[in-house]
């Protein structure tokens, strides 16, 4: 991947929704690699995401764990692939 874009969201469906498809008319998804994570998961926001948008990885977390907790989960999981 040349690019990894991370996506922090709290329970905004509809905003995560406009932000993903605005990446994906913008970008040349060939090179890139979007990772959603989401603190206070939703089951709109699981089920928005499985079913518009099943090629992007999406980390969910049950709790606030923290934008900083939450970015550092996110950045390991776009690292696991460049090992």
């Amino acid at each position: 991947m040349e690019l990894s874009i991370i996506v922090t969201t709290y329970k905004n469906p509809e905003l995560l929704k406009v932000c993903l498809n605005s990446i994906q008319k913008n970008c040349s998804l060939s090179d890139i690699e979007i990772i959603v994570a989401e603190s206070s998961a939703q089951e709109e926001t699981e089920l928005l995401m499985r079913e518009d948008f099943p090629g992007i990885k999406y980390i969910p977390f049950k709790k606030n764990i923290g934008l900083a907790r939450l970015l550092e989960r996110a950045y390991e999981s776009c690292c696991e692939n460049t090992s």
